[in-house]
């Protein structure tokens, strides 16, 4: 184990899923910080400047996650932080839109084990 500090923001509408998720970071020693929406992720980084990587839900109520991408790429202060993406619909178009807008992994969220997102938290922030 590294002392090097991550944090970790999770955008995502699903509690069950962030809870799952996040609490098997935690025990990475990996810092959670929680947005239920897209609108209020983008809030929250306009304060929240150490954010190490983002974890995007594709499907959310107020806006997708390929929307919030987009936003994250156009801003300065947002747009090296690696973004993977979730989603239960692993199809060419949706695989292929994720790349195209940066996202650095996509994995399938009903299939996705806690410990496989922590192995690939790990792995693309260097731990």
């Amino acid at each position: 184990m590294t002392d090097k500090h991550v944090t970790v923001l999770m955008i995502d509408d699903d509690s069950v899923f962030t809870d799952i998720v996040g609490h098997r970071l935690q025990q990475e020693h990996i810092e959670c910080v929680y947005a239920p929406s897209g609108a209020i992720a983008l809030d929250l980084l306009s304060h929240h400047r150490s954010i190490d990587l983002i974890l995007l839900d594709i499907r959310m109520p107020d806006m997708d996650g390929f929307a919030v991408l987009r936003q994250l790429k156009k801003d300065a202060h947002t747009a090296a932080i690696p973004v993977l993406l979730f989603s239960n619909d692993m199809s060419d178009e949706n695989l292929a839109k994720g790349k195209e807008l940066g996202a650095v992994q996509l994995l399938e969220k009903v299939r996705v084990t806690p410990g496989e997102v922590a192995d690939a938290v790990r792995a693309i922030v260097g731990l």
